[in-house]
Parts: structure tokens; C-alpha cells; sequence
């Protein structure tokens, strides 16, 4: 009774989630524009044709500055964002230990890691990544972890979802990557088995927003938490070996962005 109860729980959660993800569709462009200003870098975005993709890009009577240019994917000496909270922070530190910080990659891997980051911090993240640096080929994300608990996962796939769609509108030639919420060994929460109902949810839903804008889904089916030799004595970071597996499923999709 209790899996039936809770199929219909998220049924009715899944439809809330697709009636408000309509309405963010019907917004007009000019709100969109209004709402995403970026003041700090001038972003000149070019059409392509589909027919047109695997050609030099043409551009006419327009300056466009060298950091204003994103380098098209699959090409070698790529640029690479991974962002998000304290688990991007140790993977690179692993990094550094074992594979490099370029995770063994033909290309240029930057890891801008933050302890305790929540979604609505992470653009700004990113804007501010930008200051000094060239709009990445390809974004990879993990974020969202410590939003669970705090809000509902309605509105945090809502939010998730309307910042995609705002950084594939900015920036139409990154790729982006969306590191699945993985499990924790401890939540640190009364409810440890509906927070992490909230979590599959989440990932299931960020699926289809990801695929929507041309991004891809990167999973850790391996962490488990009923293995807490995966986990740091926090319960919430990996140890090594939990580190050794995230990186590697990482670096098994950029691969694959990068071919």
C-alpha cells in the first residue's frame, strides 16, 4: 500500500512540475532578455543552419572580441567548466592526485568547486567565472544536492530547468552537462527516505530538461550509500574511492562531448 501510495505521490508531483514548466514556456522573449542581462561581457550570438554545422561560421560586419568566442565541441584543446558544490571541490583535489586536473583529456579542464552551494547561487557563480575567462565549450554541472530538504522539489526543477534553458539561450555553442544528485551516506534530515524520493525525482525530471536544450545526463549508479567506504566521514563527500568512480563516469562524458 505504501509503494502505491507513493506512485501516486509523484505522479501528482510530476504533474504540478509539467503545468508550471508550460507556463515558463509561454514567457516572451523580451521578458526572457529583461531577466538575463548579463552587464559584465558583451555576447554576440550567431544562427547556424543545421547544414551549416560542420563548416567555418561566417560573420559578417560584426567585432566580436576574443572572449566572446566559444570554440565549436569535438575539437581538440577544448574548454572545459566543471562547477558546482564541495564534491566538484574534492574531485578536482583527487584529480590533482591521480589523473591531472585535465582528468587525462585533450583539452583544458577549470574546476570552480563551492562548499554548501545551493541552485540559486550558481549562476551568479558562473557570471562571475566569466569575468575574466572565455565562455567554455562545455559546462558541466553537479548542484542541487543541498537544495533537498530546504525546498520543494517542484519548484527546485523548476528552477533547475529555467536556468538551462537561460544559459542555452546565452550561450547556444556550449554544451552542458548535468552531474546527477547523487546519494549520500547521511542527509542530515528526519527523512532520510523521502529525501531521497525528492532526489530520484529530481534527476528523472532533469533528464528531459537537459536533453531539451541538446545537454546530456551524466549518472553515478555506483555510489551507493549502503556502502559508506564511498563516502567521507561527513557521509556527504566521497572518500578516494567514492572520488575515483565520480570522476570516472565525468571524464567518460566529456569523452564523448569531446568526439
Amino acid at each position: 500500500m505504501s509503494l502505491i501510495k507513493e506512485e501516486k505521490e509523484d505522479i501528482k508531483i510530476e504533474k504540478t512540475f509539467k503545468v508550471k514548466q508550460e507556463k515558463l514556456e509561454e514567457q516572451t522573449d523580451e521578458q526572457f532578455r529583461a531577466r538575463v542581462k548579463t552587464p559584465f561581457t558583451q555576447i554576440t550570438i550567431v544562427k547556424i543552419e543545421p547544414a551549416d554545422v560542420t563548416k567555418p561560421t561566417e560573420i559578417r560586419n560584426v567585432k566580436i572580441k576574443p572572449a566572446d568566442v566559444t570554440r565549436p565541441t569535438g575539437i581538440r584543446n577544448a574548454e572545459i567548466y566543471i562547477i558546482g558544490d564541495s564534491c566538484v571541490r574534492y574531485g578536482e583535489k583527487r584529480a590533482r592526485e591521480t589523473v591531472g586536473v585535465n582528468l587525462g583529456l585533450n583539452a583544458r579542464v577549470q574546476w570552480f568547486g563551492f562548499d554548501g552551494l545551493v541552485w540559486k547561487n550558481l549562476l551568479p557563480c558562473f557570471r562571475q567565472c566569466l569575468r575574466t575567462r572565455a565562455v567554455p565549450d562545455v559546462l558541466l554541472i553537479h548542484c542541487g544536492g543541498n537544495d533537498l530538504g530546504i525546498f520543494k522539489s517542484v519548484k527546485l526543477c523548476a528552477a533547475i530547468t529555467q536556468d538551462l534553458r537561460e544559459l542555452h539561450r546565452s550561450f547556444p555553442q556550449m554544451k552542458m552537462v548535468f552531474s546527477t544528485i547523487t546519494q549520500r551516506h547521511k542527509w542530515g534530515s528526519l527523512h532520510p527516505k523521502k529525501i531521497d524520493r525528492a532526489r530520484r525525482f529530481i534527476n528523472s525530471m532533469m533528464a528531459k530538461s537537459v536533453s531539451s536544450v541538446g545537454g546530456s545526463i551524466v549518472q553515478h549508479p555506483q555510489i551507493n550509500y549502503r556502502d559508506p567506504d564511498l563516502f567521507h566521514c561527513d557521509g556527504i563527500n566521497f572518500s578516494n574511492r567514492g572520488n575515483d568512480i565520480f570522476l570516472k563516469n565525468i571524464t567518460r562524458c566529456l569523452k564523448f562531448h569531446m568526439n
